[in-house]
């Protein structure tokens, strides 16, 4: 049995603004410097106005979980010797970044072509996943139950002197 959640997609958006230069208008002006002198000079003035953008960030996931179990039977009966109920979980997940308006007012790094928008892994082959975290999860069940633990010690001691 399994079951699953998602394909699943949430946002966040934040707006960010910023004072940027717009244009530089050159005027002449006249600047007197005594009775007798005036000077001519260009100045130029800096026009500002604020910018707008929004940054949506995306998250993406999908998550498949299995569920099983292990039923043990003598050779040759008919009556339940053991049985172990397992479980196992495989996920995906991924974050984009979209962004609209003027790029200027932006954070330095943001929307990448990077981080796009990925498709998500199908179903069954996140449920592949999870029945392979199950099969060694199974493993360890029978070993747990059926190995002398005396036995499993010596050999985890066995493993770390090599």
């Amino acid at each position: 049995d399994y079951d699953t959640n998602g394909p699943n997609e949430t946002s966040s958006s934040r707006t960010y603004s910023k004072r940027v230069l717009a244009h530089i208008e050159k005027k002449e002006d006249t600047e007197k410097i005594n009775d007798t002198l005036t000077i001519k000079k260009i100045v130029e003035v800096k026009h500002y106005k604020h910018v707008f953008a929004t940054l949506t960030t995306v998250e993406q996931d999908f998550t498949v979980r299995a569920r099983g179990q292990v039923t043990l039977y003598p050779y040759g009966s008919d009556s339940l010797l053991w049985q172990q109920q397992l479980t196992g979980s495989n996920g995906w997940s991924n974050e984009y970044e979209l962004c609209s308006g003027d790029e200027r007012a932006l954070p330095p790094c943001t929307c990448s072509s990077l981080n796009d928008r990925k498709s998500p892994p199908s179903a069954g082959s996140l449920l592949g996943g999870a029945i392979n975290s199950m099969a060694s999860r199974a493993q360890q069940a029978l070993i747990n139950k059926y190995v002398p633990k005396t036995r499993r010690r010596r050999r985890g001691q066995e493993r770390t002197r090599r």
